[in-house]
């Protein structure tokens, strides 16, 4: 379990590096295409520095809601998810649970530290970049009057807080992708075996998909979303295929002459 634990950490801490890594990248793409096709900019460097302060204070909220996943097995996220909870080992001992369910509690716990950091950087670069692009308080307000705004009235706007949950579902490699719901259905298809057979699926196939992404994959799943008007999602995919690229094209380079 322990090696579980540190592999599972190790990812998710790659994760959030790499969000911060592909953001520069992002910047210089977003500008190439506005510039190209005369469009409106999408991303900005000022992203950056908010989404590291971000992190510090999702880290925060991460580590409560750690604490409350070793007291119960519950996150505070799934509670207004009913259909989420799970039942538990429900002996009727508090100790007894703690004691069966401990392994799997530190793997949560620890995936909701990394989840708290990722969806706080996310809202942060989200929220600046919502006061960039407009202007909630009208012309005459600061950049910063308007990054509080919208942080003051998270709940109107929706599709940030659901950006910022992806991300950070994708950070802690649980995000919902097509190859991965079909493997889960098809394991559910199967009673009692498949559980058996193949308890962990998720996390381990998307490690291995987001593998791809940092590859020439990468590139195909920009096309696709290019093609469909996703151009943010686009120029995300393009970044992440340019980094990984290039850390194997740097590596090959150090074997060659080292």
């Amino acid at each position: 379990a322990t090696s579980t634990h540190i592999l599972n950490s190790m990812a998710n801490a790659v994760q959030g590096a790499s969000d911060i890594a592909t953001k520069p990248i992002q910047v210089g793409l977003d500008v190439a295409r506005a510039g190209a096709t005369g469009g409106e900019r999408e991303i900005f460097m000022s992203e950056l520095p908010a989404q590291v302060r971000g992190a510090f204070e999702g880290l925060l909220t991460g580590f409560r809601n750690a604490g409350t996943v070793m007291q119960t097995g519950i996150s505070p996220m799934q509670l207004g998810k009913l259909e989420q909870i799970r039942p538990g080992f429900q002996s009727g001992s508090g100790k007894v649970d703690f004691a069966m369910e401990m392994p799997l509690r530190m793997l949560q716990a620890a995936d909701e530290v990394f989840r708290g950091s990722a969806r706080g950087a996310h809202i942060r670069a989200l929220a600046e970049r919502e006061a960039v692009k407009s202007v909630p308080l009208g012309g005459k307000a600061s950049k910063e009057e308007r990054v509080q705004f919208v942080m003051d009235h998270l709940a109107d706007f929706p599709q940030l807080l659901d950006a910022a949950d992806k991300a950070a579902g994708r950070a802690v490699l649980q995000e919902s992708r097509g190859v991965t719901n079909a493997a889960l259905r098809l394991r559910e298809s199967i009673p009692v075996a498949g559980e058996v057979v193949v308890p962990f699926l998720r996390t381990p196939l998307n490690i291995f998909l987001q593998g791809l992404d940092y590859s020439g994959v990468g590139y195909a799943r920009a096309i696709k979303a290019a093609q469909a008007g996703r151009t943010t999602e686009a120029t995300e995919d393009i970044s992440r295929a340019i980094l990984g690229n290039g850390i194997i094209a740097v590596g090959g380079l150090l074997g060659y002459y080292g």
